[in-house]
């Protein structure tokens, strides 16, 4: 299978064997340039900004104080059992007890029938789908991308990019329609799954396209 390198941006052969390994880089030496070449990031929590490797791109404080804050900084939420306001940290979120306002409403949502639990917790999910359909989209690409083993990988943020370019315009009829996601190359064809290889078309310019390039 054909591959493009993320460093020199040259094209590489690997057996479909390695197609779900580490097929990003053609030679070590491309790998260490670009792990090691450094980004700029914003902090999360002060908002600064400062420099880190890109192989550490994934680190979003500037320092372990910063870490600190914003994991004992507190907000109010509603308990889910009885729907009282409380106080919680972000530590205790992440924990199970976070979730309700006392001892006595974790123990009485332990006894919860297990299939309702299950039934909320779908539902939880295809609230936040319908709330956030960009992440949706890209969720639905990559999973399609690792079925078929081509590589690469772009962030909602990408595609809302993607679709600003085009001014929310199809990229072949011009109308401006809700737009799909459209490989250039397709994936059946070895096309890979960064937003360079992405376009926006609307359903029916899509579905004549298919798997031509």
């Amino acid at each position: 299978m054909i591959f493009k390198c993320k460093k020199c941006k040259n094209e590489y052969k690997r057996p479909p064997s390695r197609a779900k390994r580490g097929t990003s880089f053609c030679s070590l030496k491309c790998y260490h340039e670009f792990t090691h070449a450094k980004i700029t990031c914003v902090c999360k929590q002060c908002g600064k900004s400062y420099q880190v490797f890109q192989s550490q791109r994934g680190q979003i404080y500037c320092s372990y104080k910063c870490h600190k804050e914003s994991r004992t900084k507190s907000f109010i939420k509603n308990c889910k059992i009885c729907a009282a306001e409380f106080r919680t940290s972000v530590v205790r979120e992440k924990d199970n007890r976070g979730k309700y306002c006392s001892s006595k409403c974790y123990w009485q949502s332990l006894r919860i029938d297990p299939k309702i639990k299950k039934e909320n917790a779908r539902k939880s999910v295809q609230r936040y789908r319908k709330a956030h359909p960009e992440w949706a989209q890209a969720c639905k690409s990559r999973r399609r991308a690792r079925e078929v083993g081509a590589e690469g990988h772009y962030t909602a943020d990408e595609w809302i990019e993607i679709k600003n370019k085009q001014n929310n315009k199809c990229n072949i009829c011009g109308e401006e329609k809700k737009l799909t996601v459209d490989h250039i190359v397709p994936l059946s064809k070895g096309g890979s799954n960064y937003k360079e290889n992405i376009q926006g078309l609307c359903l029916s310019c899509n579905s004549r396209k298919w798997v031509k390039i």
